[in-house]
């Protein structure tokens, strides 16, 4: 059976329409040429949201997305996932204060939600989700660019309580334009973003707005978001790697609230003033990629108003002295960050 949708295949912020076909083993996913672009096992596909379409992902894919419309045949042919016999007892065991937030609605609640959860088990959760991205990307590697990396992290996050700063921040090797945070306080910079950047402090600037997110706990508040209360149960209950699995390529999207982008530009720009850096670079990528004239990248397509945050940022920026994220070698080692080193020849 062949079934009209949208693919997002990872690769750039764009949908393409494709054609999907239901086989006994999985889903073909296949372009309007007859292309084949993916295979997905059965076994592996996971419905991510429950509205009037169906989105799946993939656990082997983890960053890429199917939008399909809601037909009978595909509701009977996904795999059925059985009710656990602890998610009652979870939603219970979460509080009355819990439920309390619920009854406002979970788009509202989300946040506080989050806040309520464990550090320890959101870590759990960011540990298995990274072990899934680990297996389906690249993570760059040169020794000099995560030398780079791992000084400007550190330099950011200097003024932030041990509680707050990224555990990981990471290079994907993946040419879009983007960069997430992951609940567990894992970053990901995409080599994109990297590329598109003309200075180091534009790294900066982005890199603490993920760093805001993190502190804020808004990409746990995303993920809930995103598949409902059910998750909040699974984490109560514990089975966090099937959690992980149905969060797919959505803990990537980085689709977070007005008010939580609000509050990440505002704590960016704390971050780089008390790192001493202008977030002058954040605000001027902003702009640059806004007048690029194509489509927008995913961490920016999602974000709105983007033009009033821009002045925004501009009215918060300190008057008084600053100095560069990086120095000029450092910048471009940390831009090189996905170039491995060339081999010393050991022969004489």
């Amino acid at each position: 059976m062949d079934i009209a949708g949208l693919y997002r295949d990872g690769r750039t912020a764009r949908d393409h329409q494709v054609v999907v076909r239901l086989l006994g083993h999985g889903l073909d996913i296949v372009d309007d040429d007859g292309r084949l672009l993916a295979q997905w096992p059965r076994s592996q596909i996971r419905r991510v949201a429950r509205t009037k379409e169906i989105r799946l992902t993939c656990s082997s894919y983890p960053m890429t997305s199917l939008l399909l419309p809601q037909p009978g045949p595909l509701a009977e042919w996904l795999p059925r996932k059985r009710t656990p016999k602890g998610l009652w007892i979870g939603l219970v065991a979460g509080a009355a204060s819990m439920v309390a937030l619920l009854a406002w609605g979970l788009p509202l609640a989300s946040t506080a939600i989050a806040h309520l959860v464990p550090v320890e088990v959101e870590r759990q959760l960011g540990q298995v989700l990274m072990a899934q991205i680990d297996e389906g990307q690249a993570i760059c590697s040169n020794p000099y660019g995560v030398d780079s990396l791992n000084r400007l992290e550190q330099r950011l996050a200097a003024a932030l309580p041990a509680q707050q700063r990224p555990i990981r921040v990471a290079v994907v090797n993946n040419p879009m334009v983007n960069a997430v945070a992951l609940p567990g306080n894992t970053i990901l910079l995409f080599s994109g973003l990297l590329d598109q950047a003309e200075s180091a402090d534009e790294i900066a600037g982005v890199l603490a707005h993920e760093m805001a997110h993190v502190a804020q706990r808004h990409p746990l508040a995303a993920a809930i978001r995103s598949i409902g209360v059910a998750s909040l149960a699974t984490m109560m209950t514990g089975d966090l790697s099937a959690l992980a699995a149905s969060l797919g390529g959505m803990a990537l999207a980085g689709h977070y609230s007005r008010a939580d982008e609000s509050a990440a530009d505002e704590m960016a720009v704390n971050i780089l003033n008390n790192a001493g850096i202008s977030p002058l670079g954040l605000a001027a990528f902003f702009e640059r990629l806004d007048q690029r004239g194509d489509e927008l990248p995913e961490f920016l397509s999602s974000h709105p108003e983007l033009a009033s945050r821009r002045h925004r940022i501009v009215s918060l920026a300190p008057a008084g002295p600053t100095s560069p994220a990086l120095i000029w070698p450092e910048f471009k080692l940390l831009k090189n960050i996905c170039v491995q080193p060339a081999r010393k020849d050991s022969t004489r």
